[in-house]
């Protein structure tokens, strides 16, 4: 659903000021002053797609990143509990060494952040067998 911008149109009138009209969606000028012009729509249209993929990345990375310090708060307290240290004492050193003496945990591996899977063009992939199928 298209929502209205707070965007006001930026274009000058006949007497020095400024429209005070809503600028069109993604757009940075009113209906009026070209907003409607097809090369400024198709400007605004990428401008708005490219500010929601901006926003989906960040709720993405944003979540990776908790994910990461929780995965990584429960590797400085198994460290810790190994090898018998306060968890505020663990380093990357310590961390290192535990791994090299009682291997690294399978169940657990280190989250994966993959942005291009989700984010990238799309290709269009062809129908699966021919035109008989």
């Amino acid at each position: 659903m298209k929502r209205r911008q707070r965007r006001r149109c930026g274009a000058s009138r006949t007497d020095g000021g400024t429209c005070g009209r809503f600028a069109m969606v993604g757009g940075r000028v009113c209906w009026v002053h070209g907003g409607a012009a097809p090369q400024t729509r198709q400007a605004a249209v990428a401008r708005q797609v490219e500010q929601e993929m901006r926003r989906a990345f960040q709720i993405t990375y944003s979540r990776h990143r908790a994910c990461w310090q929780e995965w990584n708060s429960r590797r400085v307290l198994i460290t810790a509990h190994l090898l018998k240290m306060r968890p505020e004492d663990v380093g990357g050193a310590d961390i290192v060494y535990c791994r090299l003496l009682h291997g690294i945990p399978r169940a657990e591996p280190e989250p994966q952040f993959r942005p291009v899977r989700r984010y990238g063009p799309r290709a269009l992939t062809p129908p699966r067998g021919g035109p008989d199928a």
